[in-house]
Order: structure tokens, then sequence, then C-alpha cells
């Protein structure tokens, strides 16, 4: 005799809805797509259990709508995009507006996109990230999806759904929003080690600074950045200045992270340490 337990039931019940949103999938997507579109819809879904309401019809257009995003994406190093679904344009609706993005995977993503959302005032109350292996070809089009685990290039997809109704002019300012914080973010992890490393000469260069410095005030400077360096700081933006003529200025080609762009620093001309 088979005795089904509850949670049993339970997982029943999700592979049951699971595979009709993979039937709900199959009839909308083209042969040679299907094979991704499936590993991608597993992964879309994969935080869904029977207790949430969905309708399969209407979530198969949600995934599709995220993937073709990704797909879209090509080269760039991400794509956002906000709008208000409706059954009529995009095959299902949302109680607020929504917010998606697709961008290569790193730390800080959800959150940080998350900020930029309710600094911009609005409120989010559910947040969809799956995390995909992905395979494109040279024009950056998918060519295949794999579990995130199965393969070297692991990509995020995010879907904010906001409490709110957006405005087209609010749309558009809060998908610049997450544009612009998505790539701070990037710059940031990109430059995170070379970062660390500006640590360990500015450490070397307090230790260098013996004949001139207290050795109390010396090791206390050094000991200080050799704790921030140490996992205990997260850095986001490196940029050097140089003081000539009791002027200030920014070192060119020295920032990294968020101030890698030296041309928008206010000291990229001289400043006189009086104007400051």
């Amino acid at each position: 005799m088979t005795v089904t337990t509850p949670a049993g039931k339970a997982d029943d019940e999700a592979r049951s809805l699971l595979e009709r949103l993979i039937e709900c999938v199959e009839k909308r997507v083209c042969d040679e797509r299907l094979p991704a579109m499936r590993v991608f819809a597993r992964a879309y879904a994969r935080r869904f259990d029977a207790d949430d309401a969905l309708d399969p019809e209407e979530f198969s257009f949600e995934v599709i709508g995220a993937y073709e995003l990704a797909d879209r994406r090509g080269t760039g190093p991400a794509v956002v995009r906000a709008f208000t679904p409706t059954l009529a344009d995009d095959g299902y609706e949302t109680v607020g507006s929504v917010v998606e993005t697709n961008c290569v995977d790193s730390p800080f993503l959800v959150d940080s996109a998350s900020l930029a959302i309710g600094t911009a005032g609005y409120e989010v109350q559910e947040v969809i990230h799956p995390i995909v292996g992905v395979e494109r070809d040279p024009e950056g089009r998918i060519v295949s999806v794999l579990p995130a685990r199965e393969s070297e290039t692991r990509e995020s997809v995010m879907h904010f759904e906001l409490t709110q109704r957006l405005r087209r002019d609010e749309l558009d300012a809060v998908a610049d929003r997450v544009r612009a914080t998505l790539a701070d973010v990037q710059a940031a992890v990109r430059d995170y080690e070379e970062m660390k490393l500006r640590v360990d000469d500015m450490i070397a260069a307090a230790r260098a600074s013996g004949p001139s410095h207290d050795v109390g005030e010396i090791d206390e400077v050094a000991a200080f950045l050799e704790w921030l360096r140490d996992h205990n700081f997260i850095f986001l933006g490196f940029r050097e200045y140089a003081l000539e003529d009791d002027r200030l200025r920014t070192v060119t080609g020295k920032g990294r992270g968020i101030l890698a762009n030296d041309a928008i620093s206010s000291y990229a001309d001289p400043v006189p340490l009086t104007a400051i």
C-alpha cells in the first residue's frame, strides 16, 4: 500500500503546476527554442509551489516575456524594461507595474535594484530572481539555457512587481534609475579586487612614512586599512588625487569602480584649496 503524506501531495501538486506551465510554453514557442525555454521556465518557476495562486496560461506569458527580454539584451551589459502588463498586450496582468532586468550574474544585484526602485518612491511586493546558465551566439542571441550549476556563464533575471501602477514617464524614469544602478554594480564588481590592491598600496605608503609621523599613528592607520581590506568593507569606488601648487586634482586613469570616470569628478580640473 502506498501512503501519500501532505508533503508528498504538495510536491505532486507543484510538479503538476510546473508540467502545466511547460505545456503552455510549448504551445507558444517554436521548436528550435523549446529546449532553452523549458530549462528557463523551470528555473523561473522553481520557488513557486502549489499554494501559489498561479494561472499556468498567464504565467507562461510572463515567463516567455522574461526570456525574450534576456534574448534581446544581445551583447550589451544589461537590459531593463518597466511596463504595466495587460492581457491584451502581454498575455497576463499584475496588480502593479513591473520592472524586469537581465545581466551577467554578480553579487549585490537584487538589493541594489530593489533600493533603486525604493528610493524612487515605489514599493516592491514580489521579486522573482532565477539564475540560469546561458550560451549566446556572437550577436548575443540565446543559443541554449542550462541549469546554473552546469554552466560557466551565469545570468541573472530579475522581475520586480510593484504595488503601484505607474505612468509612462514614471516607468521610463525608474527604468533609467535601475539601469544606472546595474552599471554601478557591474563597475564595482569588475574592479573590486583591483581596489583591494590599491589599499595594499596605501598600507605600504603608510608604513613607509615613518620618519615624518608618529609610530603609533602609523600603526593605527595601517591596522585600520588592513581591517577594511580583510572583507570588512565593500569597495565601490576608488579615485586618486594629487596636490600641486595648492590645487587639488584627480589623477587621470586611476579611478576604479563607480569612480572610474574621471571626467565627472569635481576635481577633473584643479581646484584651489581655498575654494574647497
